[in-house]
C-alpha cells in the first residue's frame, strides 16, 4: 500500500487554487497567467486533494489526473456552460512540461 504523506509546508492548507486561461491548456500558478505549473507540483496537490481550477467566475475540482507523457501531467474537471448548467464539458488541463502535438 502505497502513502501519500503531507510535509510540514502543507499544514493548514486546505485548497490551493490554480488557474485556467481561455484558449489555454496549461495550468497556471498565478491569476495573470505569466507561471505554469510543473508536474510533480500538479500531481502532488491531486494526489492530496488540495485543488481548485479557477476558471474565469467559477471553480472546479478535478477529478481525475495522470501523466500525459513521460514528463508532463495533466488534471481532468468538468465545466458549465451557465448557471443552471444546461451542458457539461471536460477540460484537461496540463502541466508546464506538457507539448501539443
Amino acid at each position: 500500500m502505497d502513502q501519500n504523506y503531507e510535509r510540514s509546508e502543507d499544514l493548514h492548507i486546505r485548497k490551493t487554487y490554480i488557474y485556467k486561461k481561455t484558449g489555454d491548456v496549461y495550468a497556471y500558478a498565478d491569476p495573470v497567467y505569466t507561471t505554469k505549473i510543473s508536474a510533480e507540483t500538479l500531481m502532488n496537490l491531486c494526489q492530496k486533494g488540495m485543488l481548485l481550477v479557477k476558471d474565469g467566475a467559477t471553480f472546479h475540482s478535478p477529478f481525475m489526473s495522470g501523466w500525459s507523457s513521460e514528463t508532463a501531467a495533466y488534471i481532468v474537471y468538468a465545466g458549465t456552460d451557465a448557471i443552471p448548467p444546461t451542458a457539461v464539458t471536460l477540460t484537461a488541463l496540463h502541466s508546464e512540461e506538457y507539448v501539443a502535438e
